[in-house]
């Protein structure tokens, strides 16, 4: 501010001074440099306080990202006390977060509970993270739920919600489900994403429904959307399920057409399609393409292959695999033991398939299918050993372990009697099974009638296969009719022929020979001659 002199003598020119600065001035200069130095000081410390906040945001982020519950808990309890109600939501959001990344549905709904009692209210990612953490816990029905929670909120709903319930009822292998929602998002108006169909697709595979796997992956190219591997992967899945090795081949060539690369995941699916077919060898072949692709195989792909060859009792080939496999680092899992052990049981081999059940008994606690396959091992060799002692001993440990026998446990029980020719021990566990409220299924029916034809007992045979018939479950094929038009005498042999005819079995030549052979020998000419 400029002052003129007023005695008229030469102006001069003076600086105005705060009042706060002029109190400083007259100060001694050592107390303003302590004055200055402080509030540098407080600047520095809220600058660092700044810094280490959002650290924790960070560290609690990662938690979340990672599914470590524990450490986002502790993270949260560390910062609550500096939270603003409006970050706080932002917090607790992350830590159900967390907790949707571990598929730990109960603590995601526990910590939903302390939002509200903490007067936080919730926003629509909240409840997408609950319907995460359902649908990753196999939750469809509680993912259902906070859906239909949101929506009640009137908050804005999106292709992601809708996704996420897709996903959880792929997930847990409800294909109608998924189609439904799939469909609900046109009726609101919400356009399906890649991962919409994909998912959709997944269900499809799930069952070994192919045809429905192809069907979407069609509209979803109709819909302007770009197929992705995992799309491609999920079909040939599909087709590896329903046994349609051919539609493998072509959708993995598919995926290869427009330009995408197979993966580990993309091979295996292949793989396993040969294998389910029983072609071990043409898997194995894909394998070596693979590995000279530079894509290394992971256990999955080795026991796919594995498994193809321990259904034809090939042991050489399983365990050159495995060592294979070992050398590859490729730590062997309990599904490694166990087809082991299924291979040595299909040739009976009861040591060499007990000595597999101990890896796994070191690896963990083996499931009933284990303890299955060890029973099918005792059954196999109890037509040389000519006693099922041993079974019933097996039996007697699975039930010992809490272990709830299935129709498979009975089956095997049943095929140890049936290759004794043993009906009345074959009979006696299939009513047995039934007591216990397991319901049998066609191979019950056909182990039982396998007693019946090594003990070449035709009457009681006949019995049995009128009660198969009869039965709520797949019929016998040609093989039983034909055993009975060939066995059975006179008319009995051309009733067989007849009810062979009503099943929709076309007779073969001897068939009709046997019957003409039997009429004949029974006088019946005029029969025969028809």
């Amino acid at each position: 501010m400029l002052v003129p002199s007023c005695h008229g003598q030469r102006a001069h020119v003076t600086r105005f001074i705060p009042p706060s600065r002029a109190r400083d001035a007259r100060r001694p200069r050592g107390a303003r440099a302590v004055r200055s130095a402080v509030a540098v000081g407080l600047v520095a410390s809220s600058s660092a306080v700044k810094k280490g906040r959002r650290k924790l945001w960070d560290e609690l982020n990662d938690a979340a990202e990672g599914g470590d519950v524990v450490r986002a808990i502790k993270l949260f309890e560390h910062m609550q006390s500096w939270l603003p109600l409006g970050d706080t939501r932002m917090a607790i959001n992350t830590v159900i977060k967390a907790c949707a990344n571990a598929a730990d549905i109960d603590a995601a709904e526990e910590w939903y509970e302390r939002m509200l009692e903490n007067g936080v209210l919730p926003n629509k990612e909240t409840f997408g993270k609950l319907s995460e953490a359902a649908a990753k816990a196999g939750c469809v029905e509680k993912a259902q739920k906070w859906f239909w929670e949101r929506e009640k909120q009137q908050l804005q709903l999106g292709p992601i919600p809708m996704n996420i319930l897709i996903d959880a009822s792929a997930k847990s292998g409800d294909k109608a489900a998924a189609v439904k929602h799939l469909k609900d998002m046109g009726r609101r108006s919400i356009d399906p994403t890649e991962e919409s169909y994909n998912s959709v697709i997944n269900a499809c595979a799930r069952v070994g429904d192919s045809q429905g796997a192809e069907v979407y992956l069609r509209k979803m190219q109709e819909q302007g959307l770009k197929p992705t591997l995992f799309s491609f992967t999920s079909v040939i899945d599909s087709c590896a399920k329903s046994g349609e090795t051919e539609r493998a081949e072509h959708w993995f060539q598919e995926l290869q057409r427009v330009s995408l690369v197979p993966n580990v995941v993309s091979y295996t699916a292949l793989i396993d399609a040969y294998a389910q077919a029983g072609d071990a060898r043409s898997g194995e072949k894909l394998l070596r393409r693979m590995i000279q692709e530079g894509i290394a195989p992971t256990e999955v792909s080795y026991s796919c292959i594995m498994n193809a060859y321990a259904s034809h009792g090939n042991e050489v080939n399983c365990m050159r695999l495995l060592q294979e496999m070992c050398r590859q680092n490729l730590q062997p899992t309990e599904k490694t033991y166990s087809i082991m052990m299924k291979c040595a049981a299909m040739s009976g081999d009861v040591p060499t398939a007990l000595s597999w059940f101990q890896r796994i008994e070191d690896e963990g606690k083996p499931d009933l299918p284990s303890y299955n396959t060890i029973l099918s091992a005792i059954a196999i060799s109890a037509s040389s050993t000519k006693t099922m002692e041993p079974a019933l001993d097996w039996m007697k440990r699975l039930e010992k372990n809490n272990l709830k026998p299935n129709v498979t446990t009975f089956n095997c029980l049943l095929g140890g009697h049936a290759r004794m020719a043993d009906i009345d021990g074959a009979l006696k566990w299939f009513e047995a099974m039934q007591k216990r409220g397991i319901v049998p299924n066609r191979e019950s029916y056909k182990v039982a009638w396998h007693a019946h034809d090594q003990a070449r007992d035709v009457k009681r045979a006949a019995v049995w296969l009128r009660r198969w018939i009869d039965a709520a479950v797949p019929g016998p094929g040609f093989g039983p009719y034909a055993w009975m038009v060939e066995s059975s005498s006179g008319k009995e042999s051309t009733r067989w022929l007849r009810l062979m005819q009503s099943a929709r079995f076309a007779p073969s030549v001897g068939c009709y020979s046997n019957c003409v052979k039997a009429c004949g020998a029974a006088g019946e000419f005029q029969q025969a001659k028809e």
